[in-house]
């Protein structure tokens, strides 16, 4: 197999895991060329179309209409710039991630991460969480704006409670605090890498399909989500809304913790040969 990269269309700190991956991918015997429009498969960096890897989109879609596979490297929400996610054409529930059902090991330790007991006692508010509206993950979605409005009308059919929106830190919403709406812009965490305060103690937490629902499940937290979030099996009902709770979380989380993997296991190949048995 040829795959093809493109080491001037990624984040400033993906290198080392670029570097990871082709190393992995070379020792499973894979041929990797840079800046090829013409090999079996392509691996990029994010699907943000913005920025550095704004001309991934053109690369992501040269692949795919020729029905080749991409691979997609990203940050990860489990322990960020620890746990890096690797899936083929997309990271939502739209994509294909690298479970094996067959060689299970024990990822929680492995990835230094624990499922944390429901939150019994949690403030009354709800959060809304937006996200990202330039990722490939929210394609087909309105503004963010106007799906955040619309979250809020189906909220008030079933719940008074007071609303937190929090918008995403690069992708700012219009919206302002009113009432028992009150709009709370991440802050970033002094001395920390790319980090944002975020507390999971709400009533529930309702996100589309980004990390964020992801999160707030291991830290015990209700959720509502969309239909493509790699939490949707974990989601509860706008008409549950007062009485949420969370189910079992347990076979769910084994597979959450395949999604994403530490840059020693990229070197190794791990999750590449998993998922190229997929292809």
């Amino acid at each position: 197999m040829k795959l093809a990269y493109f080491p001037n269309q990624i984040a400033l700190n993906a290198q080392p895991v670029l570097n990871s991956f082709l190393n992995g991918c070379k020792s499973l015997g894979v041929e990797c060329i840079s800046n090829s429009q013409d090999a079996d498969a392509a691996v990029i960096w994010s699907v943000v179309w913005m920025g550095r890897m704004r001309q991934n989109r053109a690369v992501y879609e040269h692949y795919r209409n020729q029905k080749k596979p991409v691979f997609i490297l990203e940050v990860g929400s489990l322990r960020r710039n620890v746990t890096w996610k690797v899936a083929l054409n997309n990271i939502n529930s739209d994509g294909i991630f690298p479970i094996d059902d067959v060689n299970v090991t024990d990822r929680k330790n492995i990835l230094g991460i624990n499922l944390q007991p429901p939150k019994i006692h949690r403030q009354a508010e709800i959060l809304i969480a937006s996200q990202q509206q330039h990722s490939h993950q929210w394609n087909g979605m309105p503004l963010m704006t106007t799906w955040v409005e619309k979250t809020i009308e189906e909220i008030r059919k079933f719940s008074s409670r007071p609303i937190v929106v929090r918008p995403h830190p690069r992708s700012s919403i219009k919206m302002r605090s009113v009432g028992n709406i009150v709009v709370d812009f991440p802050r970033r965490i002094p001395g920390a890498t790319d980090n944002y305060n975020l507390d999971h103690n709400f009533h529930c937490v309702v996100n589309w399909n980004s990390g964020v629902a992801i999160q707030s499940v291991i830290a015990g937290t209700p959720i509502i989500t969309g239909p493509t979030s790699l939490a949707h099996e974990i989601s509860g009902k706008y008409e549950n809304i007062e009485q949420l709770q969370l189910p079992d979380r347990r076979q769910w989380f084994e597979k959450i913790l395949h999604t994403e993997w530490l840059v020693e296991e990229l070197a190794q190949g791990t999750p590449q040969k998993i998922l190229f048995n997929k292809i």
